[in-house]
């Protein structure tokens, strides 16, 4: 279905209505691929003009660029959640399920039918195949990209890869299907191989679940790390440091120091990435030399508080007792 989008151009009231003209940019999402137009729209049109709007070259935050930070954050998440849409309504495996419809009080006499026992475990095995194919490219994937949000967004896409094929084997219908041939298919090994595939894709699915769900909470902060300003930055370390410090507490994947090793390594070399971005020292010689030391200090105070803020938080983490290192 087509869709008409509205969208304010200004601030300023609107009073008369001939002013509706130049206050207000409209469009037409054509019927289709509107998802995909939106995508683009987002990526293309609307997260650069807010990337580069910059900030005061003080590294204090004004007022406006508050409200610009918070709206890039909110758009960006927005972006994240329609690329995630299209991956679940394109990209996903579809499997192929026989058009057999099975009811509870019917169990025994499809498993006496030897055509349909027949038809069910030619889907079962393709359905083994398309899982351990599916298992086997997820293995192989690694994170792209070297700050925090990569990591979310690793996870994010292996969720989308793997939901769809997990709910599809979870339809009624197809457990149905699978009880069927638990009692009239004699191939033993062809619904042991199904198992041992279904359940490293509910292990492997649940984890990622669980990950998207612990890390989508720090999702703000690493935001404010990536796109904000210094001052920013100083801001967010220590209730980002709070955040990680439940996600160590409560979450089943992020409780070892591999994992949570691995992330404090992204974070730090985001911080680090960010320090060397605003200190550069052509355009410091530049600057009047009040504001050049303003910047050096609000930099070094960065680094400071994240050394200090992470050492008081490692520190909490190892006297309440779970895994003290």
């Amino acid at each position: 279905v087509p869709t008409v989008f509205f969208l304010r151009s200004g601030s300023e009231p609107i009073v008369e209505v001939e002013e509706l003209e130049g206050a207000i940019e409209y469009g037409l999402l054509a019927e289709g691929p509107s998802l995909g137009s939106l995508e683009q729209m987002l990526s293309q049109v609307f997260l650069p003009l807010l990337s580069n709007g910059g900030s005061s070259e003080s590294g204090l935050l004004s007022g406006e660029d508050t409200i610009r930070n918070e709206l890039l954050g909110n758009v960006s998440k927005f972006s994240s959640q329609v690329s995630h849409a299209i991956q679940q309504l394109t990209g996903d495996i579809h499997l192929n399920i026989p058009n057999i419809v099975i009811e509870n009080d019917a169990l025994e006499k499809v498993a006496e039918d030897y055509d349909l026992v027949s038809q069910l475990e030619s889907a079962l095995a393709e359905w083994t195949a398309v899982l351990a194919s599916a298992i086997q490219r997820e293995s192989e994937k690694v994170t792209v990209g070297k700050g925090p949000l990569a990591e979310i967004e690793f996870w994010r896409e292996r969720n989308a890869a793997l939901a769809s094929l997990f709910e599809q084997l979870n339809l009624p219908n197809v457990k149905r299907m699978i009880q069927v041939l638990e009692m009239g298919s004699i191939d033993t090994n062809l619904i042991l191989a199904f198992k041992t595939q279904f359940n490293e894709l509910t292990k492997l699915y649940m984890e990622t679940k669980d990950n998207v769900k612990f890390l989508t909470t720090l999702e703000r902060h690493f935001k404010n790390i990536s796109s904000g300003s210094l001052t920013s930055i100083l801001d967010t370390l220590p209730p980002m440091m709070n955040a990680l410090r439940m996600v160590w507490i409560i979450s089943r994947n992020y409780s070892d120091d591999t994992r949570m090793g691995s992330l404090f390594e992204r974070i730090a070399n985001e911080i680090a990435d960010k320090v060397g971005q605003e200190i550069d020292v052509q355009v410091l010689f530049k600057l009047p030399p009040q504001e050049a030391i303003s910047k050096i200090d609000l930099a070094k105070n960065v680094l400071v508080q994240w050394h200090d803020v992470y050492l008081q938080v490692r520190e909490k983490i190892e006297m309440s007792g779970r895994d003290a290192r």
